[in-house]
């Protein structure tokens, strides 16, 4: 499997575990919203995803936070699944080295 390598500031290495832990309990909170088709808490955890991600330098996951906010504004269910599966993609891919 390819990894995709970010680099990221040595200071955030202590909560960066916590970090992944969150993001991962995230895509478990969205599945189950999509199926409930509760778009706000789609929405909502996007939103946070986008807004988080971009302090741990992973711009490409804010992008994915901020179209799936999009999708769940549009409440438009196929492409929330679709982008959670992408956000899912990236953290698996995901292959920190601390600077």
């Amino acid at each position: 499997m390819a990894k995709n390598v970010t680099k990221i500031d040595k200071f955030l290495e202590p909560i960066y575990d916590f970090f992944l832990s969150e993001r991962k309990n995230d895509t478990l909170e969205l599945r189950k919203a999509i199926n409930e088709k509760n778009f706000t808490q789609v929405q909502y955890i996007a939103h946070r995803i986008a807004g988080n991600a971009g302090s741990y330098g992973l711009n490409d996951l804010g992008a994915l936070g901020e179209k799936l906010e999009t999708a769940a504004k549009n409440t438009d269910a196929k492409d929330c699944e679709i982008l959670v599966s992408e956000i899912e993609k990236f953290m698996s891919e995901l292959e920190v080295e601390f600077e």
